[in-house]
């Protein structure tokens, strides 16, 4: 593993003056013998075949039906993450605990490209602004791009442990978090990079602001700091909260109007903090009020009950109109702000937890991925679910939506992904 600050192996320059890379954007905006042992030993090996299966068999949670029109299952682990080929909607990628990665017709489930060469969990897989390109990503830091035209790999490195990557909405350009907390930013397919400096705290997630100028990172300690891309500067740095507690930054979004940022923490807690001066601008929870059995439990239930309380996903209205903003966490609890006035417009409290929200076309509705192996559509104005999307058989770990909103892409701890249609929904 690189030594923290120093440059991963590969591309093996740094430009002197790397613009964000302004002309882009400009012009687009082990193992044991078995016959060593004796034959108690082998005895004590022995299982029962039908249990054995049992473990891996599903049928037990088939859901009341399969609302999916395709599946795609040619993984063989938990599927953590998906993406939808932006300028046609035609393609999709996936990325899994088999350490493989696929791009697939969203139409046929027809492979395309195996993105091979993955050492650990794909935890990374999303297309460029414009569909050219896919990139995917490891748990180990190794980084692929792949060129959809051609299906060729034209690009990859080997970082640290990698957390997360996103491509930059309006140029070739991939920013990549990592555990000792730098943001590499890798011009493609030239590699080209300069690095955006940690503090020592890991970088959970990071958003790109709608101007393409600023990015602004959360990090392990609670400390969020929003850079200036071009000039590797930070603009802005603050503390959410106590660095020993659970003010950990596990989700952020940026507004449509580039005025402001939404965190979300382990302590349920979301920041809405104002990106002109770096400031927060109010402070929303989602942790609902104990019950009185609640109040009475252990310190192991109140540790898990803390735990429960962390916000999966955080996600603005991209509707400028609509001063909205919405927060999941584990505990099930669904709100949705009035970000103007500061006020809970919905506190919903779900049988299940929330790993992933994403707003509609439509500004009045929003999808949630959710623990219970559904997507749920809520109607933000009554914050009435108005639609179960059904199939799978275990926890929803990320959903997307196709740019015209036609198609859901939905995959989970089944192992597998599922494209449905949304066009049925009266919206």
């Amino acid at each position: 593993m690189p030594v923290k600050n120093t440059p991963p192996t590969s591309p093996s320059h740094i430009m002197d003056n790397l613009d964000v890379y302004e002309d882009d954007v400009e012009e687009i905006i082990e193992e044991n013998n078995i016959n060593d042992l004796n034959p108690e030993e082998v005895e004590d090996l022995e299982y029962n075949e039908e249990d054995f299966d049992d473990e891996d068999d599903m049928s037990t949670d088939d859901p009341a039906r399969d609302d999916a029109d395709l599946i795609f299952d040619n993984h063989t682990g938990s599927v953590f993450c998906c993406d939808i080929e932006p300028k046609f909607g035609q393609f999709a990628v996936t990325g899994g605990e088999d350490d493989r990665a696929f791009v697939w017709d969203i139409n046929s489930a027809n492979i395309i490209l195996e993105c091979k060469g993955h050492s650990d969990s794909v935890i990374g897989a999303e297309f460029s602004h414009d569909g050219t390109y896919v990139a995917t990503g490891d748990m180990k830091g190794t980084i692929q791009v792949w060129k959809m035209s051609t299906k060729t790999c034209v690009w990859d490195t080997n970082t640290d442990e990698l957390l997360w990557l996103k491509w930059h909405p309006a140029a070739n350009v991939l920013l990549v978090g990592t555990d000792l907390g730098d943001v590499y930013v890798y011009k493609i397919p030239s590699g080209e990079f300069k690095i955006l400096a940690g503090h020592g705290s890991k970088s959970n997630c990071g958003v790109v602001m709608p101007d393409g100028k600023r990015l602004a990172v959360g990090y392990n300690d609670g400390t969020v700091k929003v850079f200036d891309i071009k000039m590797t500067n930070t603009l802005h740095r603050l503390q959410t909260g106590n660095p020993d507690s659970d003010a950990c930054i596990t989700c952020m979004d940026a507004s449509s109007d580039n005025n402001l940022i939404i965190t979300g923490s382990l302590n349920g807690e979301a920041n809405i903090i104002t990106t002109q001066n770096g400031k927060i601008a109010g402070t929303l929870s989602t942790v609902q009020t104990a019950s009185a059995s609640t109040a009475a439990a252990s310190d192991d239930d109140d540790d898990e009950s803390r735990e429960m309380n962390t916000i999966e996903s955080v996600a603005f209205c991209k509707d400028s109109s609509l001063s909205l903003a919405a927060a999941g966490n584990l505990n099930g609890v669904l709100c949705i702000w009035d970000v103007s006035r500061q006020v809970a417009r919905h506190s919903i409290k779900q049988t299940s937890g929330i790993s992933r929200l994403i707003w509609d076309r439509n500004p009045h509705f929003l999808y949630a991925g959710c623990l219970d192996s559904s997507v749920k559509l809520y109607d933000v104005r009554s914050g009435e679910i108005v639609r179960e999307f059904l199939g799978h058989r275990r926890d929803i770990l990320d959903i997307a939506i196709s740019r015209d909103g036609n198609k859901l892409l939905a995959t989970s701890d089944d192992k597998s992904a599922r494209v449905f249609s949304t066009t049925t929904v009266d919206r």
